[in-house]
């Protein structure tokens, strides 16, 4: 077997079984997160891909994921909008996220908001960085 055919099969195999929200994620190399949340003026307004594991999620409308890396570093990612939303079965979950960083060094840490369909408003984050998610592919749902 070639180079090439052991590499499709890689490939196709790393997509089995997973569910796309929002756009399809383009871009092919993770960031990683600690260098994003050490360097984020480096990489703010810019696309970048997130991977690694469903950590906490919107309990109303599943607007935001928090993701985390093997070595522990977190980050925030929110849908502007409400575009896109997960079901609560994402968490603890395989993630490949897309979207542009967003880097605010006074943003509030938490905005009330309050989603379609909710009787009442609630806290939701707005930490000083993080990822306005364009889309998503989430392993096993």
């Amino acid at each position: 077997m070639t180079i090439a055919a052991l590499f499709a099969v890689s490939c196709a195999c790393s997509s089995k079984n997973m569910s796309t929200f929002g756009e399809e994620p383009t871009l092919k190399r993770p960031a990683k997160i600690a260098e994003l949340n050490a360097n984020p003026a480096q990489y703010v307004d810019q696309d970048v891909l997130v991977s690694g594991t469903v950590v906490d999620i919107c309990k109303h409308a599943g607007c935001w994921v928090e993701i985390e890396q093997k070595d522990k570093s977190r980050i925030l990612c929110k849908s502007m909008g409400d575009v896109v939303t997960f079901p609560q079965d994402a968490l603890g979950k395989k993630i490949e996220l897309q979207g542009t960083l967003m880097f605010d060094p006074n943003a509030p840490g938490a905005v009330e908001e309050q989603h379609e369909g909710d009787t009442e408003s609630h806290a939701c984050p707005q930490p000083s960085i993080m990822v306005a998610i364009k889309g998503a592919r989430v392993k096993g749902i």
